[in-house]
């Protein structure tokens, strides 16, 4: 039988996916992001809500760590060494643990702050690799300029070892990408983020579940997956030790 192709970054599959495992009692992991002001001292000063279908299915959830937030410190970005008014992106991974009736303990599991994918392209997946069922991830490093332009791409340090022609796929699709950057005093901030994009294969007609594309950043207390990435120089920073802290 020939397999079915399934690409990264497939937002879709993993929405649906955790979805599934939020019908029963099991602890449910949310990632929720914020557009997030910041003024020279990194008080937070507005924070608006990126659409997320299933953390917006309990907007009290959102609600709770929101009032969490604005009690956080941050490190804006500077001019010339000089604290500025910041714009960011926050995003939030958090663990749910179901009480009794609709209610849920919070769970930091990490908070991460810096630009954010913007546009993205469907990586093709080579027909040499289906051949081959080749599958796997491959965790990519990428620079962006103060538009949100791609300015470079290659195989990040910490990647996993994948199939050249998945390599080869990947860097030509986040080419084509644009980021978020964030901005301090009202200009783009250029960026680096790492991201997973993850190539999997199966039988037409097959009920096997689809492995997770989730990546252990290191120095992160939770796994990134499609659609996230990690910042690794962001203007603005948050000073609180958040991962564990339960609400």
């Amino acid at each position: 039988m020939r397999p079915s192709i399934l690409t990264a970054p497939s937002l879709l599959l993993v929405a649906a996916s955790a979805c599934a495992a939020s019908d029963g009692a099991d602890p449910i992991r949310l990632t929720v992001a914020w557009n997030v002001k910041l003024d020279a001292q990194g008080h937070v000063t507005q924070l608006d809500p990126i659409a997320n279908a299933r953390a917006d299915r309990v907007p009290k959830i959102r609600e709770r760590i929101e009032q969490e937030i604005r009690g956080w410190s941050f490190v804006p970005g500077a001019v010339d060494g000089v604290p500025a008014a910041t714009d960011t992106i926050l995003s939030t991974t958090v663990t749910l643990q179901p009480g009794t009736g609709d209610s849920f303990r919070i769970i930091f599991d990490d908070a991460r702050t810096g630009g954010r994918i913007g546009k993205t392209v469907f990586p093709k997946y080579p027909l040499a690799a289906v051949k081959r069922h080749e599958t796997g991830m491959v965790v990519l490093r990428v620079d962006y300029d103060a538009d949100g332009k791609v300015r470079s791409a290659a195989v990040d340090p910490a990647s996993p070892a994948s199939a050249q022609r998945l390599v080869d796929a990947s860097l030509e699709a986040v080419r084509q990408w644009t980021f978020q950057p964030e901005r301090v005093a009202g200009h783009g901030v250029p960026g680096t983020q790492s991201l997973p994009v993850c190539f999997s294969l199966s039988l037409v007609g097959s009920h096997a579940a689809i492995p997770p594309c989730e990546w252990n950043a290191p120095g992160k207390h939770a796994p990134i997956g499609e659609g996230e990435s990690v910042a690794l120089n962001p203007a603005a920073r948050l000073v609180n030790d958040v991962a564990g802290h339960a609400l």
